[in-house]
């Protein structure tokens, strides 16, 4: 664990061979922790190792199906690759429920031109209304308004979140400078492990940013 940690610490800073290093001697300290599959994956990724990366959430998912599923599908997002991303995303989904994988499938599915609406409405039943976050959910519903779901965020985190999901919604209507000016918002103020942070930075990519 030891060796696990400082490679997020060195991922942090954007010293990816150092990571991949931490990351490697961990995986052969124990080679059974599907989190330290996922997260040299990661690095991979930033590297643009996409062969390795993934390798390596293809070893998670066989480790521990679950949670490594939701890492590749938001991978796969990262790419571009919006049906694999479904697809994992909804395996991901049948093994464990999660606000956050349906937010991100719905996003996977809009981006085909599919409509999500349904099964982004029975994830909101399991939330309560001040549970963050319903009021992303709620808000891609339209049931509340841009500003409520930015208001009903109630710290640094939720707030930087905020922001990507209003990034990704403006997207999803063509509206690219507002996508963009929030997207960086979420860049800037998302901690870097954050999926929300590699979504932003992934995006801006893409929009030539």
């Amino acid at each position: 664990m030891a060796f696990h940690n400082r490679g997020l610490a060195y991922r942090a800073e954007g010293d990816s061979d150092r990571a991949i290093a931490d990351y490697t001697e961990a995986i052969q300290l124990d080679p059974k922790n599907p989190s330290t599959f996922n997260n040299r994956g990661f690095v991979y990724h930033d590297k643009g190792d996409n062969d390795h990366a993934d390798a390596d959430f293809n070893e998670a998912i066989r480790l521990n199906p679950a949670a490594a599923l939701k890492q590749r599908g938001r991978w796969f997002f990262y790419q571009g690759d919006f049906e694999k991303a479904a697809a994992d995303l909804l395996r991901t989904h049948d093994l464990r429920h999660d606000a956050y994988t349906m937010l991100w499938r719905y996003l996977a599915r809009a981006r085909m031109g599919q409509d999500g609406a349904a099964e982004l409405t029975a994830s909101a039943t399991q939330l309560k209304s001040e549970d963050w976050p319903h009021a992303v959910i709620a808000f891609y519903l339209g049931q509340r308004s841009l500003d409520e779901m930015h208001t009903a965020a109630r710290n640094a985190n939720e707030r930087c979140e905020s922001a990507f999901y209003a990034g990704e919604w403006e997207l999803l209507r063509g509206n690219m400078g507002q996508a963009r000016a929030s997207l960086r918002v979420a860049a800037d103020t998302c901690p870097r492990n954050f999926v929300e942070y590699n979504g932003a930075i992934s995006e801006l990519k893409r929009l030539g940013q």
